[in-house]
């Protein structure tokens, strides 16, 4: 299922309703994610015990991440094999597109990026029921989820201030850090500033709590 949904978000964002490339193959990142959501067939009742627990969905996910990873470290591997091949002459547009010339090797894994969601989860991995950290709300949900995201998006964010560098106008210099940087320290001086106790609270009335659709 990941797989299927990481090959049509990578036609989606990549390609427009002629089969061309859209805006130079540039990505829209308002289109880039798309999120896999495991749901209970019997809706919200007893829902958290329906779902996979946290170790087991945790072991899932790292092995499937791990998969992922290695199959885009395989398909560079082919590739710097096929220009060897081609007596080590590369082509910048081969590189960047990818290499027709490259059998049996899928690239998926160097495309998307993936990340998981639990309602207990913990960064720690442990599956003891606890409340965990502050910064383990960041990646609570009401349901089991893993999000895909075009790698490509990310990397345009890491490189977002690398030309420009610099201090903000308060003389802060993490204005200069990749975005992705800063939403990661924003999330968790927000979170830590809350408390572990609130957002317990604010998880189970708020988020565990809201009804679903028909529910209503």
């Amino acid at each position: 299922i990941v797989r299927e949904a990481g090959v049509q978000l990578t036609l989606a964002t990549t390609r427009g309703g002629d089969g061309e490339e859209e805006d130079g193959g540039r990505i829209d990142p308002s289109v880039a994610i798309s999120f896999i959501v495991l749901v209970p067939m019997n809706g919200r009742a007893n829902g958290s015990d329906a779902l996979p627990d946290f170790g087991s969905f945790h072991e899932f996910f790292i092995d499937l991440e791990d998969r992922l990873l290695d199959e885009c470290d395989d398909y560079w591997d082919a590739l710097d094999a096929a220009d060897e091949d081609d007596n080590g002459e590369v082509d910048e547009d081969e590189e960047t597109k990818g290499n027709n010339n490259v059998p049996n090797v899928n690239s998926l894994g160097c495309d998307i990026t993936i990340a998981a969601f639990h309602p207990k989860w913990q960064f720690n991995g442990s599956n003891e029921q606890s409340d965990g950290d502050a910064i383990d709300y960041e990646k609570r949900t009401p349901y089991t989820t893993i999000s895909i995201v075009m790698s490509s998006v990310i990397e345009s964010l890491m490189k977002e201030r690398e030309d420009g560098g610099g201090n903000d106008e308060d003389g802060n210099a993490s204005s200069s850090a990749p975005a992705t940087e800063r939403i990661a320290d924003l999330n968790e001086k927000t979170l830590c500033s809350i408390g572990v106790e609130r957002l317990k609270e604010i998880f189970d009335e708020e988020v565990l709590g809201c009804p679903m659709k028909g529910e209503m």
